[in-house]
């Protein structure tokens, strides 16, 4: 459990309030470790006022956050709109869409082999190399055999 408060002043019962939160916490998950941490914010005179900075320190927080929390609390917590001008974000979406489109071509690229069609053939069509081709060959018959 993470339990964070934001403060604007110094309050004489904060420590109250968080030996309290701490308290419930315990009554209901005995068996969860908690950390709390209180946050005081300043004013600030602060020059980010770039767009694309504070794009990216968002989609960092979101990428943090997502180490500990579920991602429907983080996408009620951060704007998606903010997270995707973010080139943090751009990257990570990048990445992952070619992922799954080298995934998606491996799997056309065997289901053309199961049909017969080959290797070379299977090759011309899906943009992979004969190599790679005959690797997914090997490595589907090495599956079978397991």
């Amino acid at each position: 459990m993470l339990h964070l408060e934001f403060q604007t002043q110094p309050k004489a019962d904060i420590p109250f309030r968080m030996i309290d939160y701490r308290l419930r916490v315990y009554r209901r998950f005995k068996s969860k470790r908690m950390r709390q941490v209180v946050i005081y914010l300043q004013q600030t005179n602060s020059e980010i006022t770039d767009q694309r900075i504070q794009n990216n320190i968002a989609a960092s927080a979101f990428i943090l956050a997502g180490l500990v929390l579920e991602k429907e609390i983080i996408q009620q917590l951060l704007r998606r709109e903010l997270m995707q001008e973010s080139v943090t974000y751009q990257a990570i979406l990048a990445e992952g869409l070619a992922e799954g489109r080298a995934q998606e071509v491996r799997r056309v690229a065997m289901n053309l082999l199961k049909e017969g069609i080959s290797v070379e053939i299977v090759a011309k069509v899906t943009g992979l190399s004969v190599e790679q081709v005959q690797q997914l060959v090997s490595e589907e018959a090495s599956n079978a055999g397991a």
